[in-house]
């Protein structure tokens, strides 16, 4: 925001965190910054109340797309000029929706190149150019709407956890459900103080039934007790999920995912390329496993790599207890 100052040494930012915004006091008037989520279904009955002058809205990809068309433009009243309303994002897929209703509106569609960025560090931009290859690089570096088809992972960054002793700050789980002749994947995941990604157990089966399912996800809850643990419940999965919260695992959590599987995966596709995820060793069918994720988004299955994707951002949500973990312990692989 960019205030007309009679004198500027009067300028004041007094934050105001409980109700989501800061208040700017200066000689001519004072002005208020608001700050909402918009990532999730409902996120808009935090502002429905609300008339903003101008909107900034980052990440957009991200974003909601019922929250944010319902934003615009019925919440911005345009009392101090002309409405404004920015979106800033990294460029998704051609036909993702905010490119689509961006076409259909008309919007002033503005490019720029992470390269033409100055303040970012040399390293930073040097660690770009090395992990966005390829159709990952002309949208992520380069700024054009495209669809990603080379793979994302690279075998050579597969690591191997033995052994040693590790503070794990939090275990997650996370279960890709699928029916009659697909795959099953639940994935379990821990996070070290060191800021290590640890595969510790990788449950994949097929043809399963709603009941099998949830005696699967009780062994799991049982055996590992993860601080969290969620199911995708998009279409076949909430009569799963259903199920076994009322039999036996009561924490499980669901997870309806509105990003297509390369925009999820890409949150940990960094990660994977400074080689900070693990996988526990000693299991019969981990380098198959490891392969098919390294053909992603090209291979036949892509089970496991949106279970780790789900229990990646599990972990993303913060730290629980300490746990002191030694040794090998090999996964359950099934």
């Amino acid at each position: 925001m960019i205030m007309q100052l009679e004198d500027p040494r009067y300028f004041e930012i007094v934050p105001r965190l409980g109700e989501h915004y800061i208040e700017i006091h200066s000689n001519n008037g004072m002005s208020t910054i608001w700050f909402y989520p918009m990532g999730k279904e409902g996120d808009q009955s935090k502002f429905i109340h609300t008339e903003f002058d101008w909107a900034w809205i980052d990440e957009a990809v991200q974003c909601n797309e019922q929250v944010c068309k319902l934003f615009y433009p019925s919440r911005l009243s345009g009392k101090n000029g002309p409405r404004r309303i920015w979106y800033t994002t990294h460029s998704g897929g051609a036909g993702h929706w905010l490119k689509l209703w961006a076409d259909e509106m008309g919007w002033r569609h503005i490019k720029m190149s992470t390269h033409q960025n100055q303040l970012l560090p040399e390293g930073y931009l040097t660690a770009m150019t090395k992990g966005y290859v390829g159709m990952q690089g002309v949208r992520y570096i380069e700024g054009e709407w495209v669809d990603l088809e080379d793979v994302f992972f690279d075998y050579t960054h597969y690591q191997q956890w033995e052994s040693g002793y590790d503070f794990v700050v939090k275990t997650v789980a996370f279960c890709d459900p699928a029916m009659k002749n697909d795959y099953t994947a639940i994935v379990v995941m821990q996070v070290t103080d060191a800021e290590k990604y640890i595969i510790r157990a990788i449950k994949r089966v097929k043809g399963l039934s709603v009941v099998q399912h949830a005696d699967l996800l009780k062994k799991v809850n049982e055996e590992w007790k993860p601080h969290v643990f969620q199911i995708e419940t998009n279409g076949q999965g909430h009569p799963i999920w259903d199920y076994a919260h009322r039999n036996g695992v009561p924490n499980l959590g669901q997870k309806i995912t509105k990003e297509d599987k390369e925009t999820r995966a890409l949150a940990w596709q960094a990660v994977w390329e400074n080689k900070h995820i693990w996988f526990a060793t000693g299991q019969l069918d981990e380098k198959q496993i490891v392969q098919e994720i390294c053909a992603f988004p090209n291979a036949q299955h892509d089970d496991v790599v949106d279970a780790i994707s789900g229990c990646y951002e599990l972990l993303r949500g913060g730290a629980g207890k300490q746990t002191l973990i030694a040794g090998g312990n090999p996964m359950a692989w099934r």
